[in-house]
């Protein structure tokens, strides 16, 4: 597999990409009140806020995130700043 860019992938990296893919269609699915926020190169699973089930704090009104949310943290590398 070649990507975008034009980086050749080794079989186990193919099989990590598919399996994100997988699991991003799954995500959709499945869950409405999860999401992924990126915090030093970590990547922590949150609860979505603003909603009946989890209304946003005064503390964080604004658009900040509330690490109160964070249900767990995965280490996969990852950066979350724009291009």
């Amino acid at each position: 597999m070649e990507t975008e860019a034009g980086i050749e992938l080794n079989e186990k990296e193919e099989e990590l990409i598919k399996d994100l893919k997988k699991l991003a269609k799954k995500w959709q699915k499945n869950s409405k009140d999860l999401w992924l926020f990126s915090a030093s190169g970590t990547l922590c699973v949150m609860l979505r806020g603003d909603t009946q089930r989890n209304p946003i704090p005064e503390k964080v009104k604004g658009g900040a995130s509330n690490t109160d949310n964070v249900i767990c943290s995965i280490e996969i590398p990852n950066d979350g700043g724009d291009w």
